[in-house]
């Protein structure tokens, strides 16, 4: 019956700690992505703010050019520059045509990151339901072992 608690104690629980601790940790770096994406999410944000104030403050054309071609590299659009020098009267809606596709990629990216977090943290939860019924098993064992030894010396 020792024997038997060890094994359990020792190798299976053991085992699945080590692999609760990986799915933790995966979790977390999850977490931390997605929070990492959120927030560069809104400094883009503050930035399609600053280009509105810029339009509507009437400032210089160039200097509204060169902050959007800035801000459309930022979320990927390749080569922003000469499809905002032909049409400089589409400035505006060329950037929030772009700021849109990437307002969904990023929270479509947000949300898949999401579900493997959900995923990792019940694969976790899972894990630990079964070490604690490893560990109550265990520990019967180990409680009826010595019930054994401790009838074994009264009968004799």
């Amino acid at each position: 019956m020792t024997s038997a608690s060890a094994l359990l104690s020792d190798h299976i629980v053991s085992k699945n700690q080590k692999r609760i601790e990986t799915l933790q940790s995966d979790s977390q770096s999850k977490e931390k992505l997605i929070t990492q994406l959120w927030q560069d999410y809104q400094v883009l944000e503050q930035k399609k703010d600053t280009l509105l104030i810029l339009i509507a403050s009437n400032s210089s054309q160039h200097y509204i050019t060169l902050f959007s071609v800035e801000f459309l590299t930022s979320i990927g659009v390749e080569n922003p520059k000469q499809t905002l020098l032909a049409n400089a009267n589409r400035i505006y809606p060329f950037t929030m045509e772009n700021m849109n596709r990437y307002k969904q990629e990023t929270l479509q990216k947000i949300n898949n990151i999401y579900e493997e977090k959900v995923y990792l943290d019940m694969q976790s939860n899972q894990l630990i339901s079964k070490n604690s019924r490893y560990n109550s098993i265990a520990l019967f064992f180990q409680i009826f072992g010595l019930i054994l030894v401790l009838s074994k010396h009264i009968f004799e």
